[in-house]
């Protein structure tokens, strides 16, 4: 890596301006990472390890894949560094299409020049398909029983993109999912992962669209500020491995469109 490689550099997206910039781990890892808003978004390693995951909760989103029944068609809605469609295209080879909507086509050219994103490609040609669409729309357009899987990565910024989270946007993801298709979705704590608040409605707003509902814990990150949960959502019979006990007593209103 040349000298170029490790300044920072700065972009404008849709979301304000962006930094990429290289930084070392305790354990003297180099690794590349996306920031907005002083929080780190993306992130890759520089080595032979540069298609997979940096941030321990991507490993959350394989709990998709407990069943016996492999899911093949597969969406994700919030590209950024694109760091799960890379894993899934070199890790689980039964995937045999990622569509990846992302609302933001300079999110996209970033993860392209800076993340691996077209080796990844050539590497796995047809597997990761960039779209470039809102998530809720694109939701609430696509036909039912379209897929088999859907995770979402979605922020605004650093802010979760709530049209993603209410019971309308739940309805429309267990449409478009067939009968035993599971949604898994990054949450993330705020005020240091002291509020989880967001986390409780989002899991209501499933609630009102999926007859089962877990949530999943992720291992801390080096990078990270804030808490990063795991909500799975299904109609099917298989329930992930390592699911955290809740009481519906300790759930709050569901999220709904217009309030």
């Amino acid at each position: 890596m040349d000298l170029l490689d490790r300044l920072p550099h700065i972009y404008k997206t849709m979301f304000g301006h962006c930094v990429i910039k290289t930084v070392r781990l305790e354990n003297g890892d180099l690794v590349r990472v996306l920031q907005v808003g002083g929080v780190y978004q993306s992130a890759s390693y520089l080595d032979e390890r540069r298609l997979d995951p940096v941030f321990s909760y991507y490993f959350g989103f394989d709990h998709a894949f407990d069943g016996d029944q492999k899911p093949t068609r597969v969406l994700m809605i919030g590209g950024g560094g694109y760091s799960w469609p890379k894993h899934v295209a070199k890790d689980y080879p039964f995937v045999s299409s990622l569509d990846v909507v992302e609302i933001d086509p300079a999110v996209t050219s970033l993860a392209r020049k800076w993340f691996f994103l077209d080796e990844s490609m050539q590497r796995y040609p047809g597997v990761i398909n960039p779209i470039e669409a809102n998530g809720r729309s694109y939701l609430q357009a696509a036909p039912a029983s379209s897929y088999d899987c859907i995770a979402i990565d979605a922020f605004s910024g650093c802010e979760p993109v709530v049209s993603l989270a209410t019971v309308e946007a739940a309805v429309a993801a267990a449409r478009v999912l067939g009968p035993s298709g599971v949604l898994v979705s990054n949450v993330v704590s705020a005020n240091e992962g002291q509020d989880v608040s967001f986390l409780f409605r989002y899991m209501s707003s499933l609630r009102e669209a999926f007859e089962h509902v877990y949530v999943l814990p992720c291992d801390s990150d080096e990078l990270a500020v804030e808490d990063n949960y795991i909500v799975y959502a299904t109609n099917g019979s298989v329930v992930p491995d390592g699911v955290l006990p809740y009481e519906g007593s300790m759930l709050l209103a569901p999220m709904r469109d217009g309030g």
